[in-house]
Order: structure tokens, then C-alpha cells, then sequence
């Protein structure tokens, strides 16, 4: 009967001690999926991570963008007499587009212009032509010209923004474009030559690379 007795305890031991450890090691499981992630899903994470920020780079240039050049107040003032003089110069007489090189002092971080370029002076009939007459210089970010009026050609029109030429010009030298244009799409004779102006970023570069 005692032996009964003992041996009754002992299953009821053994019962308990195998209830204890399954408790235990559902809790475990429970807490690995309630955390979300196992040691090796982290180790995962964190690789990712570095994938991306190797894939992102680090930065490819030191010369601003487009959009930084613009917002400069030394480079806005010049542009804007760049574009007072080139209303200035249209007359009955004839009209001339104007140009320079905005250039970067990577060191110093200001701007500076190249000698302004004067387009050839042409009538009514003759559609404009800007030569450009200089070297470019070597720390150049950008190019600026301006495109002119036809207040003094009545019965003229033009389409406005850059041409394929003004396009293909930036993009030889790997640099971003900036043109002012009158804005409106078609400018037509006889329009005041202070009308609003936009302003348009052009060419396939968002800034200098090299």
C-alpha cells in the first residue's frame, strides 16, 4: 500500500516537472514572437542597412546644384542686370542676346562670373546667334543667357524656353543651364519687352559632376 502510495507520488511528480517545463519553453517561444525579430533577423536588418547606405554613397560633387546656384543673392542680381541690359539694348535698330559663365570657388565657396558675352546684333528677320567667344573657365557650374524681346517686330513670333542648340551646348560641357525668356509660350511682335520673365533650368545636368 505504501509502495502504492510512492509510487502514486512519484507520477505525480514527474507530471508536474514535464507541465513546468512545457510552461517554460511555450513562454520563451511566445516572447521570441512577440519580440518580432530573432538575433539573426537583426544581424539581417543591420546588413541592410549597410547595403543601403553603400548603395547611396557618398557625395559624387562638390559643385552646387542648379537649384542652389539660383538661390544665391550674388548670382540673382547679376542675372537680373544681365537681363536689364539685354531689354536696354533691343531698339528698332536690333536686339542681342547676352551670356556668361557662372563660376564656383570650390574652396571658398562663392561665386564669381565670367566677362559677359555679347550675342550678334540682328534684325527682325534674322533669328538671334550668340557666339561664344571666350574659354570657359575651369571652375564654371553653370551657363546663363538670356533670349530677347520682339517688341520692336510686329508680326514676328517665337517659341519661348531653350532651344535644342542651347540644350545640347550645356550638355557638351556637363554643366546645368539657366535661361531667361519672356513667360508666356509663343512671345509675338509687338509684346513690351517688360513683360514677367521665367526663368528655366535646362540640359541633362542638375549640377557639375567632376
Amino acid at each position: 500500500m505504501r509502495v502504492n502510495k510512492l509510487k502514486g507520488m512519484y507520477a505525480l511528480l514527474v507530471a508536474v516537472a514535464v507541465m513546468i517545463g512545457i510552461t517554460i519553453y511555450g513562454s520563451c517561444s511566445a516572447d521570441e514572437e512577440f519580440d518580432g525579430y530573432s538575433p539573426q533577423d537583426e544581424l539581417y536588418t543591420l546588413a541592410d542597412r549597410t547595403t543601403r547606405s553603400e548603395m547611396e554613397g557618398p557625395e559624387v560633387s562638390q559643385f552646387p546644384t542648379v537649384d542652389e546656384i539660383l538661390a544665391s543673392t550674388v548670382v540673382k542680381n547679376k542675372l537680373n542686370v544681365l537681363w536689364e541690359e539685354t531689354k536696354s539694348l533691343a531698339s528698332p535698330a536690333g536686339r542681342q542676346e547676352l551670356a556668361i559663365f557662372i563660376r564656383y570657388n570650390k574652396a571658398s565657396h562663392q561665386y564669381s562670373f565670367s566677362e559677359t558675352i555679347y550675342g550678334d546684333t540682328i534684325g527682325c528677320d534674322t533669328n538671334a546667334r550668340l557666339r561664344v567667344n571666350i574659354d570657359p573657365p575651369s571652375d564654371m557650374c553653370a551657363f546663363f543667357h538670356t533670349h530677347t524681346t520682339l517688341e520692336y517686330c510686329p508680326g514676328k513670333k517665337r517659341k519661348t524656353g531653350p532651344t535644342d542648340l542651347d540644350i545640347s551646348f550645356v550638355n557638351n560641357y556637363g554643366i546645368p543651364g539657366i535661361l531667361y525668356d519672356y513667360k508666356v509660350n509663343t512671345l509675338r511682335g509687338g509684346m513690351s519687352k517688360n513683360k514677367t520673365k521665367k526663368i528655366s533650368k535646362y540640359g541633362a545636368f542638375n549640377q557639375r559632376l567632376d
